[in-house]
């Protein structure tokens, strides 16, 4: 791919996924070649910089990657052509013991090492929204909503929607059910003490990657970063279309 890019004029620098260019000037594209996971980690790279970004599909799923390798070459003639549309999407900042951190996809709080379950409170302006004991709870994106929280039972936003949607996963109760709200609002969940003798550990992630440990009694705050992620899209894109083509959206069972 970079050989064809250079014949065709483009100047090209190649990373891991892992480092994060020394400088971003004079960058106009993002190219991630792998799956989604990949994509999720180039993009952290990039979260204070939002230079569109393509991903190419090499991984398995491929619903962030959407351009195949076959249509690689059809695809970026569009984007020379100016003929591929710019999707913004906020991020969320996750803020947790002094520490700060952005999430493209979710948010998760999860037990640790099969603990106990977790007793998680959650807030939404500072009020008392509800106390759930479950195994834990994810907080998305619209854009991440097809990730985590579809796999946990959470809602499909469509990801032109300022969303973040708030999904126990495996919660003890028959009547907690996911919640869509409005991502300008700040949510604070607070790890609760319990009755048992053995402090219970969390694990929180961003991303699908394990970031820290979390205690009892510590409190985790997420709202809309002022970050954006900016992705190029095929002008042709229909999101109902890349759910029927991955998860057979719509078809009968």
């Amino acid at each position: 791919m970079s050989t064809w890019l250079k014949e065709k004029g483009k100047k090209t620098q190649l990373i891991e996924s892992t480092k994060k260019p020394k400088t971003t000037a004079n960058q106009d594209l993002v190219v991630t070649v792998g799956g989604d996971g990949t994509y999720l980690k180039v993009a952290q790279l990039f979260k204070t910089n939002p230079i569109p970004s393509v991903g190419i599909n090499t991984g398995s799923l491929g619903f962030l990657t959407q351009v195949s390798e076959k249509k690689m070459k059809t695809f970026f003639n569009k984007v020379f052509a100016k003929k591929a549309v710019l999707h913004k999407h906020n991020l969320i900042k996750v803020k947790v013991k002094n520490r700060v951190f952005y999430a493209l996809n979710d948010v998760s709080i999860e037990r640790h090492n099969l603990s106990n379950l977790l007793s998680l409170t959650v807030n939404l302006f500072k009020k008392k929204i509800y106390t759930i004991r479950a195994d834990g709870i994810i907080l998305s994106t619209a854009l991440g909503s097809t990730a985590y929280n579809l796999a946990a039972g959470g809602p499909i936003l469509h990801p032109s929607l300022k969303n973040i949607s708030v999904t126990p996963i495996a919660p003890h109760s028959l009547t907690v059910r996911p919640l869509v709200l409005n991502d300008d609002y700040q949510i604070d969940i607070q790890i609760k003490k319990t009755k048992h003798k053995n402090k219970k550990k969390s694990t929180l992630s961003i991303d699908g990657k394990r970031y820290c440990i979390l205690n009892e009694d510590d409190n985790i705050s997420i709202s809309k970063s002022s970050y954006q992620h900016h992705s190029l899209k095929d002008r042709n894109f229909n999101y109902f279309s890349i759910l029927k083509e991955k998860f057979n959206f719509g078809e009968r069972i």
